[in-house]
């Protein structure tokens, strides 16, 4: 009896430590990602930094490949604002389709689920409205 609890104690610290850790790394995952998209300067900044000393690349090949990765920004940045209003007008068709599906109960618990859970459903470009119903 002893023995069975003592795995079953184990099994429940291994499965505790596993979430735990999947957990950190979705929020440190989710915290780099909205950092590289909010300072796209500064990931390439790292990246620069990284590939100049792991490939050894003299004071030539490192301006050029700075201009590289600023004009490979520059134009994601482009595509992405020129693609930001087509992923809006989806995302808000989209919820507009599933809230008219739903009753009106279904319906408060919808809104206060993708207020809470998923930011992505607000169009970028403008800020979130607190929990409150005031805007930061």
């Amino acid at each position: 009896m002893k023995n069975w609890r003592s795995i079953l104690l184990l099994v429940l610290v291994f499965t505790a430590g596993a979430a735990a850790g999947a957990f950190g790394m979705r929020t440190s995952m989710r915290h780099a990602t909205r950092q590289a998209m909010m300072h796209p300067e500064r990931s390439q900044l790292v990246l620069e930094r990284t590939l100049v000393r792991r490939l050894e690349l003299d004071g030539h090949q490192e301006a050029q490949l700075h201009a590289i990765l600023t004009d490979s920004r520059n134009q994601l940045e482009t595509a992405y604002h020129g693609l930001q209003p087509q992923v809006n007008a989806i995302l808000h068709s989209a919820d507009g389709q599933i809230a008219a599906l739903l009753k009106p109960d279904q319906l408060a618990h919808y809104q206060k689920f993708k207020l809470q859970n998923h930011p992505f459903w607000r169009p970028q470009g403008r800020p979130a409205p607190a929990p409150n119903g005031k805007r930061d």
